[in-house]
């Protein structure tokens, strides 16, 4: 009668392994600094590892005192129940958000180069703009005034075409470029919103979760 109960046993324990991966459900570590993880669901059993805040936990058994876990590296073990969160602790919601910010604020300083780059060369053209403003003023002077006179009126009636086209070429070029440092400008400010917000966010975690740290002490 015990050989059959030791079998039926065994039979139990390994279907309840073979059936723990397929409906493991994930938990994490909650907001303090370690906890223990023993071999057996007491404190008198022995402690095999110091588990850290925001580990991974995969639950094989989950109690209401005590709970079966396998770590990431393939141990099994147990752990107090209380310590366990089905969500993302504060710690990993907070590295997730600093990364956000680090990419907003690299995004943020390749559009404020490229916006200054613009600008530069919006500059440019408008520099060259002006030179062909002037150059056009007085290449219409002396058109009116060699109109009615100068043998070589239809050399400078071409070279006043070919300075209009250009003028016309030049408006349309720094036209384009306005448009586009409007545009980046307008970019510029959203981006800076979300990276304050972000700050923001990021600083109400760090309260929040230093304010728990400090509520709950570790179980060594």
């Amino acid at each position: 009668m015990k050989l059959l109960m030791k079998r039926i046993a065994f039979v139990g324990a390994c279907l309840l392994l073979i059936a723990g991966p397929v409906h493991a459900a994930a938990m994490y570590v909650t907001d303090i600094v370690e906890i223990t993880l023993r071999t057996g669901p007491s404190l008198q059993n022995k402690i095999m590892a110091f588990l850290q805040s925001g580990q991974r936990l995969e639950i094989i058994q989950k109690g209401d005192e005590w709970s079966q876990v396998r770590t990431s590296g393939g141990s099994n073990g147990w752990v107090l129940t209380r310590y366990l969160t089905p969500q993302p602790t504060s710690k990993i919601r907070l590295q997730s958000l600093e990364e956000k910010y680090n990419t907003l604020t690299a995004q943020n300083a390749a559009l404020v180069k490229e916006n200054n780059e613009i600008k530069a060369e919006n500059r440019k053209f408008s520099t060259e703009l002006n030179t062909t403003d002037k150059g056009l003023k007085q290449v219409r002077s002396d058109y009116e005034t060699l109109k009615a006179e100068s043998a070589e009126f239809l050399s400078l009636k071409t070279k006043f075409e070919k300075t209009s086209a250009r003028l016309q070429e030049e408006t349309n070029k720094a036209q384009l470029l306005e448009d586009q440092v409007a545009k980046l400008e307008r970019s510029y400010a959203i981006k800076w919103f979300l990276a304050g917000s972000g700050v923001l966010l990021f600083g109400l975690i760090i309260g929040f979760s230093l304010k728990r740290q400090r509520r709950r002490p570790s179980l060594l």
